[in-house]
């Protein structure tokens, strides 16, 4: 089965909901997928951020859609009620982690417990610990200057199967790829895809227009492990969406002073 998968979410109770699923759905939809696909959306959420439990418990909703529990607790199943299972998304547990080294590192698949601060390879190890799929995320000003050398030194500590590279809309689509993630490409490091909104009411239309395509089983009893397998499994067949352009990408930065 085709997975098309965003990689890099993050909910806000300030984004507008109104109509987001709707929209997120009609993205995340193309002609050439055929039928046989399934829509996921991977969490990425910050400390202090909880809207995944919330979405499981009811106190966070989406207007429209309905979110069912199923055998697998890292998991939500959107759709409209009554609605059928491929015309929702699934809607993955996970987390976002800021090092010592102040670079970010996702972890995929489980609502994990790893406190921010720990220097970068404790991060990962604690992430893999438990269960989870640590990544590397690409971030503006993260991989440059002063971290740069730290970046391309975990390309050399870690082995590909244990660390996956993230990718973002965040990052200019007028530029090339920046030389560490081709670096990492290079010593066959996996990179996937997420859209990594900002936190800042208009950030929500960008969930959804930019992540991976994989190519494995997936179980609709258990899609969380499902995730993990494909992701740790290399399965990825290309890329779908676009990353943003640079006034855009300008402006939200710019937008994000006053909303953080």
């Amino acid at each position: 089965m085709l997975i098309v998968a965003d990689t890099h979410v993050h909910f806000y109770r300030r984004y507008r909901v109104d109509g987001l699923m709707q929209r997120v759905v009609a993205a995340m939809t193309a002609p050439a997928w055929g039928t046989d696909f399934v829509r996921v959306l991977c969490l990425a959420e910050k400390a202090g951020i909880s809207c995944f439990r919330d979405l499981k418990s009811g106190r966070f909703s989406f207007p429209g859609f309905e979110a069912r529990s199923g055998q697998d607790s890292d998991s939500l199943l959107l759709t409209v009620p009554g609605g059928k299972v491929e015309d929702g998304l699934y809607v993955i547990a996970g987390r976002q982690v800021a090092t010592a080294e102040r670079l970010e590192v996702l972890a995929l698949g489980r609502d994990v417990s790893v406190p921010d601060g720990l220097p970068v390879l404790d991060t990962v190890a604690r992430i893999a610990g438990q269960d989870a799929v640590p990544v590397l995320s690409w971030a503006v000003g993260k991989w440059t200057f002063a971290r740069a050398k730290t970046v391309e030194n975990l390309f050399t500590l870690f082995d590909p199967a244990s660390l996956l590279v993230g990718d973002s809309s965040m990052r200019p689509a007028c530029f090339g790829e920046p030389k560490l993630m081709s670096y990492a490409r290079s010593r066959m490091f996996s990179v996937i895809a997420g859209s990594d909104p900002l936190p800042c009411p208009g950030e929500e239309r960008f969930i959804g227009s930019y992540g991976s395509l994989m190519k494995w089983e997936f179980s609709h009893a258990n899609p969380s492990d499902s995730i993990r397998h494909a992701l740790r499994s290399r399965t990825f067949v290309g890329a779908f969406g676009k990353r943003r352009g640079i006034s855009r990408i300008v402006r939200g930065m710019i937008l994000q002073k006053f909303c953080s």
